[in-house]
């Protein structure tokens, strides 16, 4: 959403992904929330902030055992 010079993204991510020297395999869930400013050389990010939702074993299959729960 753009308001002038401003702007607010929101992003999901859906990742499989392993841990570096592990032998497990995990599924991660998060959302993005974004803050944009445009500046002379174009639009840049003002901020991120990275909220998990869910992060359990691959093998258990999504979100069977979850890690972490999303608030409710």
């Amino acid at each position: 959403e753009v308001d002038g010079d401003r702007a607010t993204g929101r992003w999901y991510l859906f990742q499989p992904m392993a841990m570096r020297g592990g032998d497990q395999a995990y599924w991660f869930c998060a959302r993005y929330d974004d803050l944009y400013v445009r500046t002379a050389d174009g639009w840049k990010f003002q901020s991120v902030k990275i909220t998990p939702r869910a992060f359990s074993p691959y093998d258990a299959g999504f979100g069977k055992a979850l890690f972490a729960q999303p608030p409710a």
